[in-house]
């Protein structure tokens, strides 16, 4: 079964939301209305407002669980769209065996931190289909091109995506006069869309692609923390709807944007989790592991607002040799508003007893000075070269595509070990070998 993006507007409230909100939130919220209307001081205001969208996520990822869990009894999977909602979108993707992703009208690399979302979610679930919603509207009817398909298949394969959904194909009756029934925010795929010469070229291509990058595990070097208490708490009257269209809003002003974009564009892989995610992770050998997948460091990018118990998991796994960076100091408030004085004072315990074992770097120095030393970057990149690594029994994967807008030629450098190399062209379905250089190692010409 399949739930869209979140469309369905003005859903902030039902009649037993009250009672929700005091068995979550530990007190009435009848007690706190002015507050909740805007009226008081600032902190109480954001506070309450907090925990209304907190409570309002809980109840959205309620009804997705057992939406999910009445499909799987009866046999069925679950694809599920979380960006649009008020809640937690990695919890909120993370309900479905298979999280998708959207990319609309532009390809622009700004998208990654807000696409990499659905696939962390898989990766913190240990599920290995990544889908995405693409090509909807990437022009008007009849001008998009074959470059412009492909261009946008890259590009989310790049931000995690292996499961290529067409946007779209809209039902259109035999007798409809030509060209048909059309959808205004689609790329026309159907029989009068004027693409089908060169569909069958372009499913193989997404067919290699995808064999490749469905095969082994991600390969990510990073996990980032999820600051979504930061998030919920401001002191906007409407409810913030994290969407696509408007993520340069509530996505982009943030730190945890700026490290995402930093880490892409040094050429650092990285995966995100939420507090909930984190809560299951482990430590071996200095990795972190989530849903059966490494991680050799987390980051806290520049967080305000955490609940003491996600801290307390986060000192654990530092306890247990994991290693933490946490860009602009360790969070040094609680969400929420009961009893927050209390467990704020517990956080601070907890931070203090931390703090010998995390590495704090200002909030404004580049992340990369800080990983330098501790994670292997892939400096293709600063050649304008994208790329996305996943692991293998045998070696790792690549799949790499030059967005710089110029041809390139030459040795490409890889971060990990290797012996031996080959390239596989997904136009193409033949491979050559590499050849040894003359230390012994080996190289990568493209």
């Amino acid at each position: 079964q399949f739930h869209d993006s979140f469309e369905y507007y003005a859903a902030e409230w039902t009649p037993a939301f009250l009672d929700a909100f005091k068995k979550g939130r530990g007190y009435d919220l009848w007690d706190q209305l002015p507050a909740f209307a805007g009226i008081g001081d600032e902190d109480t205001v954001s506070r309450v407002r907090a925990d209304y969208r907190e409570t309002l996520s809980g109840l959205h990822l309620a009804y997705l669980k057992r939406w999910h869990d009445w499909a799987k009894s009866r046999g069925g999977i679950t694809r599920n769209q979380a960006h649009g909602s008020p809640g937690n979108l990695l919890d909120h993707y993370a309900v479905s065996e298979i999280p998708e992703t959207e990319i609309f009208k532009h390809v622009e690399e700004g998208q990654i931190p807000m696409m990499r979302m659905a696939a962390s979610a898989a990766h913190a679930n240990g599920n290995n289909l990544v889908s995405a919603e693409t090509f909807t509207w990437l022009d008007e009817h009849f001008q998009v091109t074959p470059e412009k398909l492909k261009e946008a298949a890259d590009f989310v394969f790049l931000s995690g995506v292996n499961h290529v959904f067409f946007h779209g194909i809209p039902y259109s009756p035999e007798d409809a006069k030509w060209p048909g029934w059309l959808f205004y925010a689609s790329t026309h795929m159907g029989p009068s869309g004027g693409l089908w010469r060169d569909l069958p070229a372009f499913t193989a291509y997404l067919q290699r692609c995808q064999s490749i990058l469905q095969d082994g595990k991600p390969s990510q070097d990073v996990l980032i923390y999820y600051p979504i208490h930061d998030i919920w708490h401001n002191n906007e009257e409407k409810l913030p709807l994290f969407t696509l269209h408007n993520q340069d809003k509530w996505l982009a002003p943030t730190n945890f944007y700026q490290t995402s974009m930093e880490l892409w564009n040094g050429g650092i892989t990285f995966s995100y989790a939420s507090g909930d995610m984190l809560s299951h992770a482990t430590v071996e050998d200095g990795k972190i592991i989530v849903g059966g997948n490494a991680y050799g460091l987390l980051v806290l990018p520049a967080v305000k607002h955490m609940p003491p118990e996600t801290l307390a998991k986060i000192a654990e796994l530092a306890e247990q040799g994991a290693t933490l960076v946490a860009r602009g100091g360790l969070p040094g408030d609680v969400p929420g508003l009961h009893e927050h004085g209390k467990r704020r004072t517990e956080l601070a315990s907890i931070a203090g007893k931390l703090g010998g074992k995390a590495i704090t770097m200002p909030v404004d120095e580049p992340i990369l000075s800080s990983l330098s030393q501790r994670v292997s970057r892939e400096t293709m990149t600063s050649s304008g070269l994208r790329f996305i690594r996943r692991s293998h029994d045998k070696g790792y994967h690549y799949f790499v595509v030059n967005r710089s807008g110029k041809t390139f030629e030459g040795i490409l450098p890889l971060a990990v070990p290797f012996k031996s190399a080959a390239i596989l062209d997904p136009w193409n379905p033949g491979g050559t070998v590499t050849t040894t250089a003359k230390d012994g190692g080996v190289t990568v010409r493209l």
